[in-house]
């Protein structure tokens, strides 16, 4: 009777200790840390890892973050440095994609101004899985790209400068025969306004790398000083795109 009691003492410890860590799992709420228009964030998660978001960006993730898992879920753009931890993979998840790593620097982009979304090695492994059992290992300097309009359509492409693709962590619009209306789509998210007229931009790309702390009067100028027909008019939030006259 003894040695019975004593079992069923350590089934209903057990029982009790589960029990407990399955109601505090469930008490857990869900972080929301965002970076508002015109500006980015810095933070650190609970397991050391470091995340810059880019401006309109957001992240989710668990008070529990680190304990029984390192799941997280991104709307936007974000960089991220992981601290290694071999027993807990580093999984963001987002709308279109999941990346899962173990200690690493990259970075995300699904604002899908072009179209595509991509995911973008700086150091270490990744491991992108793009739906439909298509899945990408990424090495250092590679670029994994998704088309929102051809789900599940990975394309890999090698020795791309990932310092110029996160230069806005720096506080640098970093373009390279970009499209402008792909480059006003970023502006526009950036300093909160509405360009109209986007159709004129079409056919006009820019090279340069400009500060994100002139003002918008100061980059447009630019932009319009390196284009070849094409000037701009702020009406408070609204900027009018229209053709320079000859």
């Amino acid at each position: 009777y003894g040695a019975a009691a004593v079992i069923l003492l350590l089934i209903a410890s057990t029982i009790s200790y589960w029990w407990g860590e399955r109601q505090l799992q469930n008490q857990f709420a869900d972080i929301l840390v965002e970076a508002p228009l015109g500006a980015k964030t810095k933070l650190i998660l609970p397991d050391s890892t470091l995340v810059w978001l880019n401006a309109g960006s957001k992240i989710v993730y668990s008070q529990g973050f680190g304990v029984k898992d390192r799941h997280l879920r991104l709307n936007g753009e974000a960089y991220f440095e992981v601290r290694k931890n071999e027993k807990l993979p580093f999984d963001v998840m987002t709308k279109e994609l999941n990346v899962k790593v173990l200690g690493t620097s990259f970075c995300i982009n699904t604002f899908g101004d072009n179209g595509k979304v991509y995911t973008a090695l700086e150091s270490g492994v990744v491991e992108m899985d793009c739906g439909r059992e298509n899945t990408l290992i990424l090495a250092p300097g590679q670029v994994a790209e998704l088309d929102v309009r051809r789900p599940g359509a990975c394309v890999r492409m090698s020795e791309v400068s990932v310092e110029q693709l996160v230069a806005w962590k720096k506080g640098l619009f970093c373009f390279r025969q970009t499209s402008l209306p792909d480059i006003l789509k970023q502006v526009a998210r950036y300093y909160d306004v509405h360009f109209m007229n986007l159709e004129d931009a079409e056919g006009e790309a820019y090279t340069g790398d400009i500060s994100r702390n002139v003002s918008l009067e100061v980059l447009l100028g630019a932009i319009s000083a390196q284009t070849t027909d094409i000037q701009f008019k702020i009406v408070n939030r609204t900027v009018y795109i229209t053709k320079k006259r000859d």
